[in-house]
């Protein structure tokens, strides 16, 4: 019926023509006659061209049918579906077109479906490919399928999914991290020293840099997928790809810097999500972040796990109002001593530098994050 319209016959109502009357809530409402209705649609913005309508012969119904021609889906990972049926039509109501203004295809029910299903499996298959080829070049842990396709995946690529809230929890994971490493790696630098460091390992352009070197915007899904074209990706020196064919279906990556630091991030959201600080600690010792290896904390600093010592009767009313039971008096003594009171003692300035750097993380992952 139109140019780049698709739609599904449904029938053909003998008893209606072009001068029949469109009922009240049809798309052709408002106009006296079906006829009057085409004049107006079709005449309009035609460059001159004037459509002939047919005074007589039936009508066709129809529905429009949304054709997916860009590949996007959205993830399920709670249903564990790759993606969800979608949904046959773009309009509720039917359309009433003359019989001589449409073209037919007689295809079957099964390649109905599947013209419109293969290019959301053409799209999932890209994405798992390039998530399990990152995983096994990068030596990350098993992330969860899902949750690495969605750090993969930046919002210029048109998905219904990006990785955008994966980049926020990963920033607070890389901060985490990084000062628990910075905590106990310099036991003897005061707080300015230790945030300084803290901010060199986690700016931007430290991960800027840890991404170049692991070429981590191959693996990137940055292009929208069109089916009129196959984003295959090669290497600009790629001398095995014949271009004489190839040409129009190459897709030259330019991936921003900005997006290379937000996946960075994302995967630790990702790998945090998968299996808590253990999973983390894998996944940042693989990107070459600051984190101080794969072992988990409890093991690599042994010194957090101590029998719980004698708290003096005077920090009673602190445990009770917190709910919550003290094991190290002497952490809790370098916690509430001010920088002023001079005993020779530490003050509570080195604790509130890791405090500063977990405390985002803590209130909605406080079940994988074991601290004193």
């Amino acid at each position: 019926a139109l140019h780049g319209q698709a739609y599904l016959f449904h029938k053909i109502p003998h008893e209606l023509s072009p001068h029949s009357t469109p009922p009240p809530g049809a798309y052709e409402a408002g106009f006296s006659t079906y006829k009057d209705y085409y004049t107006e649609r079709y005449n309009r913005s035609r460059n001159g061209h004037i459509f002939d309508i047919p005074e007589n012969g039936p009508l066709v119904e129809a529905y429009r049918v949304d054709l997916q021609t860009d590949g996007s889906y959205g993830l399920t990972s709670d249903s564990g579906a790759p993606f969800a049926p979608p949904s046959p039509f773009l309009d509720e109501k039917s359309h009433m077109f003359p019989f001589s203004f449409c073209r037919w295809v007689d295809i079957s029910q099964h390649m109905f479906t599947l013209c419109r299903v293969y290019p959301r499996l053409l799209r999932r298959l890209t994405d798992v490919w390039r998530a399990r080829a990152s995983r096994m070049a990068l030596s990350l842990p098993p992330l969860r399928d899902d949750l690495l396709i969605q750090a993969l995946n930046i919002p210029r690529s048109g998905t219904l999914f990006n990785n955008q809230r994966l980049e926020t929890l990963g920033d607070e994971v890389l901060k985490v991290c990084t000062s628990i490493h910075l905590f106990n790696k310099f036991p003897h630098r005061h707080e300015g020293q230790l945030d300084r460091m803290r901010s060199s390992c986690i700016s931007n352009k430290t991960l800027l840099a840890h991404a170049k070197e692991i070429n981590l915007e191959c693996y990137i899904s940055c292009e929208t997928m069109k089916v009129m074209t196959w984003p295959y990706v090669t290497e600009d020196q790629d001398n095995s790809v014949d271009t004489s064919y190839t040409v129009i279906r190459h897709v030259k990556r330019r991936v921003p810097r900005r997006s290379l630091q937000d996946c960075m991030e994302a995967i630790l959201g990702a790998s945090w999500l998968t299996g808590g600080a253990e999973m983390a600690l894998k996944a940042g010792t693989a990107l070459g972040l600051n984190f101080g290896g794969t072992v988990p904390w409890a093991t690599r600093y042994c010194s957090w796990r101590v029998d719980k010592g004698y708290i003096p009767p005077v920090h009673d009313s602190l445990q009770e109002h917190l709910q919550y039971e003290f094991r190290c008096p002497e952490v809790l003594e370098e916690a509430l001593r001010h920088p002023s009171y001079l005993t020779g003692g530490a003050s509570y300035q080195r604790l509130e530098f890791l405090g500063d750097g977990m405390w985002p993380l803590v209130p909605s992952c406080s079940n994988k994050l074991t601290i004193i």
